[in-house]
């Protein structure tokens, strides 16, 4: 399974995707999943798998109604605790999802924010 096609390829990591899938055995199921459809993961496509199935998703028109987005714009040199810490003393929400880049980013604000 590659999850974040697009995501990996874009980080330079098409090399080693390629020598992966290479020696992969020949009798398997590959999943692909990309939230985009780059030349370059058509050509890993076209390239290491056989009959392949494309699924397209439909963009929702609108957010569901009982969903509440927010956004907020937050310094570059902020770190993410760091803009963390005002927005949930000021929207104190019930669940919230925060997303990272790393697992050692998340480890960081899992100890700063206990509770939560």
């Amino acid at each position: 399974v590659l999850d974040e096609a697009d995501e990996m390829l874009s980080m330079g990591f098409i090399d080693d995707v390629e020598k992966i899938l290479s020696q992969a055995p020949q009798d398997r199921q590959t999943a692909i999943f990309s939230a985009t459809m780059p030349p370059s993961i058509r050509m890993l496509v076209n390239k290491f798998l056989r009959s392949p199935v494309t699924v397209t998703v439909e963009q929702p028109k609108a957010t569901p109604i009982k969903i509440n987005q927010v956004a907020y714009l937050i310094p570059r040199h902020w770190t993410k605790a760091r803009a963390l810490q005002p927005i949930l003393e000021m929207e104190d929400p019930e669940t919230a999802l925060i997303f990272v880049r790393t697992r050692r980013t998340a480890a960081e604000l899992t100890s700063q924010f206990p509770r939560r």
